[in-house]
C-alpha cells in the first residue's frame, strides 16, 4: 500500500518509532482489529518480522491490510519512501512480490495507469540483508479517496468514474496470448516460461516485450483458504478452455487434500452440512460442462491485466482537485485473466437492494418525506449510490462496447456456472448442483457452446432420488442463508462481514453472536442432530 504525503496525522499513522523499530512488536503483528473466526490462526497469518535488524532514522506503520503491512520509512539521508511487506497469507513466496512489481511497472509504462514507481524490491527473503520480502516504492502525493468520497456530490463522483473507465479501457486494449500472472523474465521458475510475452496493443499490432513473461497465477482464488499450500498446476495456460480446466483441477486438488472441510461463509450449517463428496460431485459436473459454457464471443475471453479491487482506499486523488486520480495502488494478486472475469462492478459502486439489469435507471424512492430523518437520509444515499452504478454501466455501454458485452455475459447462467466453480472449496457446491439439476436443463439450448456445437444433448442423467437429495440440500442451505441474513440485518454494522471487528466492538460482538447462536439452536435447528451440527459448524468461536 502506498502512503500519500498528506496523510501524516495520527488518524492514518498507527505506530511511530523514532529510534529502533526492531523493538516495537506492534510493527509486525496485526493491530487493526480482531477476528471472530480462528483468531489465533488469522493473527499468525498476519505477523511478519524481518529476521535481521534494520537501521532507520524514523519509521511509521500504517493501518494493516489483510495481506500486507505498509511503513513510511525515513532513510538516513532524510528521504521518505514506502515499504510494503507481505504477510504469510499474501500468497506464494517469491511469486507474489515478483508479480506485483512486474504488474505495476507494466500498467504504468504500457497502459499509462498511475501505479506507484518501484524503487527497490526483493522477492527472496533468504537473499537480502533484511530477511523478509519487500517492495520499496515512491511516496504518492495525494489523498486517499476514502477520506473525501462521502463528501463529494454525485457529479464529482461521476468525473472520477470517467477516469476509472478510461483506465479500464487501457487495460482491455492490451490482449495477452496466455493466462496466468505477469513477471519479469528472470523471476519465472522454468526456462520454458521465460520466453518474452507477446500481446496485441490498442492498435491490434502484435508486440513482443523481452522484459516480461507470463508465469503462475497469484490471484486470490489460487492461494486463499489454504490453497497456497496445495500442489497443483497454477499456469500459465495458452487457451481459455485450458484455463477453465485448470480452475476445476485446482478446486478438486484442494477439496481432496485440505485437512478439514471449510465452514461456509454464506450460510449457517446445521440442516445442510458440506461434504467432500458433494463438492467433488459439483466439480465433476463443472468439468463436463466447460466447453458448453464458454462465451462464443471471443472478444470477451481474451487475457487482460486488470485491477479487481477498486475500492476507495486503493485510489488516491489530488488534494487540490479531489476529482483527479493521481494513483491506483495495491496490485498484489493481479492476474492475466479473461475479460468476462474482470468486469465486476467496482467496489466503489456498492449499494443495497436488487442488482441492476442492462441500462435500467433506478427510480427515485417514493414517500421519502414520510420517512424518519435518519431513515430518509439512508434511503436517499442508497438511491444515489445505485444511480451512480447505473451511470457507470451507461458510460461503459457508450464508450467501451466490448466491456459492456462482458458485463452482459455475467448476467446469464453460463457465467454463474463458470464463476461458482471457482469457489466450491468454500461454499458453492449446493448452488451449483441445484443449477445443474433444476435450471440448466431448460436453459440448455441457449448455452453458447451448445449453439456452437450444433445442439448436443443435455449430458446428465439424475435418478429421482438424486434430484430429490440435491433439492433438499438446496432448501436446507437456503434456509441457512436466510437465517444468517436475518442475523446480519439485525446486527447491522456489528456483523463481521469483512472478517475483522474493531477492538472496541469485539466483546460486544462476541456477546451478540453468542445470543444469536442460542437463537439458531432454538429456532433454526429442528432436532438434536441438527443442534449438534450447529454447535460443531458455528464459525464465530475463536
Amino acid at each position: 500500500m502506498t502512503i500519500p504525503t498528506t496523510c501524516a496525522s495520527s488518524r492514518h499513522l498507527t505506530s511511530d518509532s523514532s529510534t529502533d523499530w526492531n523493538q516495537n512488536d506492534g510493527f509486525f503483528k496485526f493491530t487493526r482489529g480482531r477476528f471472530l473466526r480462528d483468531e489465533e490462526y488469522e493473527m499468525s497469518q498476519r505477523r511478519v518480522k524481518p529476521s535481521r535488524p534494520i537501521l532507520l532514522q524514523k519509521s511509521k506503520k500504517y493501518p494493516d491490510g489483510l495481506y500486507s503491512k505498509a511503513f513510511l520509512l525515513t532513510m538516513d539521508s532524510g528521504v521518505e519512501v514506502v515499504a510494503k511487506v507481505p504477510n504469510p497469507n499474501a500468497g506464494l513466496a517469491h511469486f507474489t512480490i515478483a508479480s506485483e512489481v512486474a504488474s505495476m511497472d507494466f500498467v504504468r509504462d504500457i497502459c499509462a495507469t498511475p501505479a506507484p514507481r518501484v524503487l527497490a524490491r526483493s522477492s527472496k527473503a533468504s537473499e537480502n540483508p533484511v530477511g523478509a520480502e519487500y517492495i520499496i516504492m515512491e511516496k504518492v502525493v495525494g489523498l486517499s479517496l476514502s477520506s473525501v468520497w462521502n463528501s463529494l456530490p454525485i457529479d464529482k463522483k461521476a468525473v472520477i468514474f470517467k477516469q476509472i473507465s478510461s483506465y479500464q479501457q487501457a487495460w482491455a486494449s492490451i490482449k495477452f496470448q496466455q493466462y496466468g500472472s505477469l513477471y519479469y523474465v528472470a523471476d519465472v521458475p522454468t526456462q520454458a516460461e521465460r520466453s518474452p510475452i507477446c500481446y496485441r496493443d490498442k492498435d491490434d499490432i502484435e508486440v513482443q516485450d523481452s522484459r516480461f513473461a507470463v508465469g503462475p497465477s497469484v490471484s486470490r482464488p489460487t492461494v486463499d483458504f489454504g490453497r497456497a499450500q496445495i500442489n497443483f498446476y497454477r499456469g500459465p495456460w495458452s487457451s481459455l478452455e485450458e484455463y477453465c480446466i485448470g480452475t476445476g483441477n485446482r478446486e478438486i486438488a484442494c477439496v481432496e487434500k485440505i485437512q478439514a472441510v471449510h465452514k461456509p461463509y454464506v450460510s449457517i450449517a446445521g440442516r445442510y452440512i458440506p461434504t467432500r463428496t458433494k463438492k467433488l460431485s459439483a466439480l465433476q459436473a463443472y468439468m463436463k460442462l466447460i466447453r458448453f459454457l464458454l462465451p462464443a464471443d471471443r472478444s470477451i475471453t481474451a487475457s487482460h491485466i486488470w485491477h479487481t479491487d477498486l475500492h476507495s482506499e486503493n485510489i488516491f486523488v489530488s488534494a487540490e482537485d479531489p476529482t483527479k486520480i493521481v494513483a491506483i495502488i495495491d496490485w498484489q494478486a493481479v492476474a492475466l485473466s479473461p475479460l468476462y472475469e474482470n468486469t465486476m462492478q467496482p467496489a466503489l459502486l456498492e449499494f443495497e437492494g436488487s442488482p441492476l439489469n442492462g441500462l435500467e435507471r433506478p427510480e427515485k424512492p417514493q414517500n421519502l418525506n414520510d420517512l424518519e430523518p435518519t431513515v430518509r437520509k439512508a434511503v436517499f444515499a442508497n438511491w444515489m449510490d445505485k444511480t451512480l452504478a447505473s451511470y457507470y454501466r451507461t458510460l461503459v455501454y457508450h464508450t467501451h462496447p466490448k466491456l459492456y458485452q462482458a458485463i452482459q455475459f455475467r448476467e446469464i447462467i453460463s457465467y454463474d456456472l463458470l464463476a461458482w466453480a471457482r469457489n466450491i472449496l468454500i461454499d458453492s457446491e449446493v448452488l451449483y448442483l441445484k443449477q445443474v439439476v433444476h435450471d440448466l436443463k431448460s436453459a440448455w439450448s441457449t448455452l453458447p457452446g451448445v449453439e456452437a456445437l450444433k445442439d448436443p444433448p443435455y449430458p446428465f442423467k439424475f435418478s429421482p432420488e438424486e434430484e430429490t437429495e440435491i433439492m433438499n440440500d438446496y432448501e436446507d442451505m437456503s434456509a441457512g442463508i436466510e437465517f444468517l441474513n436475518q442475523i446480519r440485518e439485525a446486527m447491522g454494522p456489528l456483523f463481521p462481514d469483512d472478517k475483522t471487528i474493531e477492538h472496541q466492538d469485539y466483546d460486544t460482538t462476541k456477546d451478540v453472536l453468542e445470543f444469536y447462536k442460542r437463537n439458531v439452536l432454538q429456532e433454526f435447528a429442528r432436532n438434536d442432530e441438527e443442534r449438534a451440527a450447529v454447535l460443531a459448524w458455528w464459525p464465530y468461536d475463536s
